[in-house]
């Protein structure tokens, strides 16, 4: 609900991006006052300030026409783009990975005690795999391989040839509920995730993934929201 719309926005004009981006508060849009009422967690919009625009939004869209205006060179290969936009590419990454963790989740998520102390049994009994990955599967069983070392699954045969691995486990030290380790683990998770953009040999791999992605946009639930439905975190 929050980045997507932001780069959807951008991507239908990005000259009126800026106008938009000030006036986006969900509280004041009272054309769709129900409809937001009655999705899930719509409860849990006023502690993330109803999707408002934030300096790290800000910061991260104006990298944007930087980016846009090199890969509008046409007489620079692909390749050579990325290379010249790569500084702004990462400061992009990493303010929308700022806005994510800490405005979003952080607020949203990991406040919670709950949520804390979920956290913090799993980090000592290990029941869940937390390793962060970079594909559009929820499953980390699809990117890392077995104990064979074979990888199994749609991604068999395409990720072995891969000089660079697509997933990153939480640092040793990580403590995922504390914004600070956890953006320790993130940050060298987007460092990872440009690289691989950066490599002619490996950034197919994650482009395929987010068109995966970008076609959720288009998929339809299937079971029906309530008009009293307010479902909580936790």
């Amino acid at each position: 609900m929050d980045i997507a719309p932001w780069h959807y926005a951008w991507s239908m004009s990005s000259a009126s991006f800026n106008q938009c981006r000030t006036q986006r508060d969900v509280s004041k849009f009272t054309h769709i006052k129900e409809e937001v009422r009655n999705i899930p967690w719509s409860s849990c919009l006023p502690i993330i300030k109803h999707l408002q625009s934030t300096p790290e939004i800000t910061q991260a869209f104006e990298y944007l026409p930087k980016i846009e205006n090199v890969f509008k060179r046409k007489n620079e290969s692909r390749q050579v783009r990325f290379k010249l936009s790569s500084k702004n590419l990462l400061k992009h990454l990493m303010a929308i990975a700022v806005q994510e963790q800490r405005n979003i989740l952080q607020e949203l998520v990991w406040k919670d005690w709950k949520v804390q102390a979920q956290a913090t049994l799993q980090s000592y009994t290990k029941l869940s795999d937390s390793t962060l990955v970079l594909s559009s599967d929820y499953g980390v069983d699809t990117v890392k391989p077995d104990k064979n070392g074979n990888y199994k699954g749609r991604h068999a045969g395409v990720i072995n040839q891969l000089p660079e691995s697509v997933y990153i486990e939480p640092l040793p030290h990580t403590r995922v509920q504390n914004y600070d380790s956890r953006m320790e683990w993130i940050k060298k998770a987007a460092e990872k995730y440009h690289l691989l953009m950066l490599s002619n040999k490996e950034r197919p791999f994650l482009e395929k993934e987010l068109a995966i992605i970008a076609g959720w946009g288009n998929s339809k639930a299937d079971f029906n929201v309530g008009k009293d439905s307010n479902d909580g975190k936790i």
